[in-house]
């Protein structure tokens, strides 16, 4: 913990003596004696479903342990509910291993969200005994909506606090994916499993498919988003990888785009769409012969003319897919030039838009600091001249000058990327190069 940030520290903390007090403060209905067959078998179901978390790059992990915390909301007294929860994560995170401040907080997290969502199932319940779903309904719908709230709250703020990331923006980033509603379901369940156990308790085992089909449908989802961004950003890399100058461009270009966004001030929202775009600018290249990308010299008009279709083709790639979508225009315009003569589509100024600009400007330095069979590397201070001389030309100058405070903050951070490159380009056969083209990119 001593490694963590102060501010993290203080939440986790913060958010250990809250539980704990909550739990002393409930802990009087623990009198009320619940059947002790009945806390045994959720207890064990509950364990289950937290020793089978499914990781959320994104976000961090999420279970189906809302649908058994709600549940016992449901059929126990809250105090009992409560340490049932505290109880469940200190055996899974036992069984796991994990640090004892970490097992700590989870399990005050998970008191805090159960009692809350407890106190308002109980003020709300209309129904005098057992469980009316009518009449109910407002009670059941706070309860769920009060346990999401502040169970991706306190996971947001920790991730958030931890990494340095903004607990809104990983809050916004679950609430507007499937995560969502995969919770909601859970949640449904949950309710469902309280109102068979109240008719038939052997009926709990008919429960046991539907919680599956959830886990499985949420590991499903997750997996395919992992997946379908692996796969195109591994696509990007064997596009570069097709000749040895442009080995990890991809990589390079998002990078610098991501530290220009850092010096411009964008959230985090905009910078990680930019920063995906940049991983995948080049796609529509796939479609280029080798015979163009890697041409000795200048291209001529139909070689050009066959370069400057790779933004549109790459564009269209993206937006066939969800997690590309938002990005794709960024791509698409990322050989726009402020002046109005770039391609595809000629844009002036703030037309283009801001992402394109930073790309642009990430793209053409570690395009002008590679080898290209054309020409030599320019050196960092080549390359940052050229940037300042076609400021408010082909580049946006607001992005420009936020590339050379970074320059100017981290000299040695940025001709550190290209040493991979440079050794990979030594047992390439020497170049003769004629004549050195002007710094726009391919």
């Amino acid at each position: 913990m001593a490694r963590m940030p102060q501010n993290a520290r203080r939440f986790v903390l913060a958010v250990v003596i809250l539980g704990t007090l909550l739990v002393i403060a409930v802990s009087r209905d623990w009198l009320a004696k619940p059947k002790v067959f009945d806390v045994i078998l959720f207890t064990a179901a509950s364990v289950g479903a937290e020793l089978s978390p499914i990781s959320v790059p994104e976000y961090g992990v999420i279970t189906v342990i809302p649908a058994f915390h709600l549940a016992s909301v449901i059929l126990f007294p809250l105090g009992v509910a409560v340490w049932m929860g505290v109880f469940t994560s200190l055996i899974a995170d036992l069984v796991t291993r994990r640090k004892f401040y970490k097992a700590a907080f989870n399990a005050a997290q998970y008191a805090v969200c159960i009692g809350s969502a407890g106190l308002v199932f109980h003020v709300l319940k209309w129904a005098p005994a057992g469980l009316d779903l009518i009449r109910d309904a407002p009670a059941l719908i706070a309860m769920t909506v009060m346990y999401y709230a502040l169970n991706v709250t306190a996971i947001s703020m920790v991730v958030g606090l931890t990494t340095g990331r903004s607990p809104f923006m990983l809050w916004h980033t679950h609430f507007q994916n499937q995560e969502a509603f995969l919770y909601f379901a859970s949640a449904a369940i949950g309710i469902l499993i309280a109102t068979i156990y109240m008719l038939k308790p052997a009926g709990i085992l008919l429960m046991i498919l539907p919680v599956m089909i959830i886990h499985y449908a949420l590991r499903s989802y997750v997996g395919l988003r992992t997946e379908t961004k692996d796969t195109l950003e591994l696509l990007a890399d064997l596009i570069d990888q097709r000749d040895v100058y442009t080995y990890r461009h991809s990589m390079r270009v998002a990078q610098c785009a991501r530290e220009i966004c850092a010096r411009m001030d964008l959230n985090e929202e905009q910078t990680e769409l930019i920063v995906q775009a940049a991983r995948i600018h080049d796609l529509g290249k796939i479609g280029v012969d080798n015979s163009v990308l890697m041409k000795k010299g200048r291209l001529g008009e139909k070689d050009w003319e066959i370069i400057r279709r790779h933004p549109e083709s790459g564009a269209e790639a993206a937006s066939r897919l969800r997690l590309y979508q938002k990005g794709a225009h960024l791509v698409r315009y990322h050989h726009e030039h402020y002046d109005g003569t770039g391609y595809p589509g000629g844009l002036v100024g703030d037309r283009i838009p801001l992402g394109s600009r930073i790309i642009a400007v990430a793209d053409a330095f570690d395009a002008m600091t590679s080898d290209r069979p054309y020409r030599r590397a320019m050196s960092v201070t080549q390359a940052v001249l050229e940037l300042k001389a076609n400021r408010g030309t082909q580049f946006d100058p607001k992005a420009v000058d936020a590339f050379l405070v970074w320059v100017e903050e981290e000299p040695n951070a940025i001709t550190e990327w290209h040493h991979v490159q440079e050794e990979a380009a030594v047992t390439q056969a020497q170049i003769d190069v004629s004549e050195v083209n002007p710094p726009e990119v391919q």
